[in-house]
């Protein structure tokens, strides 16, 4: 069964959310540029599998209640182990993350997947 109208809207809205932060953020922080350019191509890949979920949410959402799960869980994961790669930059991990969550897009990454997960498993087992 797939999610009802209500929560799609609120899918897509958080997806075009989530994706507006990701451009955002290789906008305008020069660091990911000047340091971490191999996290900016991940990045854009981020933002076009997101763009990819968005059009088929758009399309017919039926079915893509565990795509949405698995890449919301891929990509947080990928996003908590971008700490680990603090040593590349001199850092500490304690540094890296305080930097990396002082970034409220970055945030917002994480954020907004969190959401997504959460609401389409609440009213899976809402509906049981």
């Amino acid at each position: 069964m797939g999610i009802s109208k209500h929560i799609k809207q609120i899918i897509i809205i958080i997806y075009i959310f989530s994706i507006f932060c990701g451009l955002l953020l290789l906008f305008t922080d020069v660091e990911l540029w000047d340091v971490g350019v191999s996290h900016a191509y991940v990045l854009i890949i981020f933002i076009i599998i997101d763009l990819g979920i968005l059009t088929k949410i758009i399309i017919n959402s039926k079915n893509l209640n565990q795509i949405c799960i698995i890449w919301g869980l891929i990509k947080v994961i990928l996003l908590f182990g971008d700490i680990l790669t603090a040593k590349n930059f001199g850092l500490t991990y304690y540094e890296f993350a305080v930097y990396l969550f002082n970034i409220w897009l970055f945030n917002g990454l994480i954020i907004s997947q969190v959401i997504i997960i959460l609401l389409i498993i609440i009213e899976k087992y809402s509906r049981r």
